[in-house]
């Protein structure tokens, strides 16, 4: 798990369910005839607990922490706080 992220590993928008839900062979958004079945992977109706969208890109909330933590200078020796040159506006 990941700083307040629920899923680590789990995609959001994929198809399998398991400890991945991925399927190289039905990406996001996209249908398949898998087994003499037609499968859809489909998103989840709470990305904002998922690190992976779709087991190859990271969601919203995983890219905000990591921009957040490398702004403030967490994993820089030593530590340095770039916000301070910036003006960011918070990300809702």
């Amino acid at each position: 798990m990941v700083s307040g992220l629920k899923y680590g590993t789990k995609a959001c928008c994929g198809y399998g369910d398991g400890a991945y839900n991925f399927n190289p062979d039905v990406y996001c958004g996209s249908s398949k005839l898998l087994n003499g079945q037609t499968v859809t992977a489909k998103a989840c109706a709470d990305p904002q607990n998922y690190v992976s969208w779709d087991g190859i890109h990271a969601t919203e909330a995983a890219n905000k922490i990591i921009a957040a933590s490398l702004m403030s200078g967490s994993y820089s020796y030593p530590p340095f706080d770039l916000s301070k040159l910036c003006h960011l506006q918070p990300i809702a």
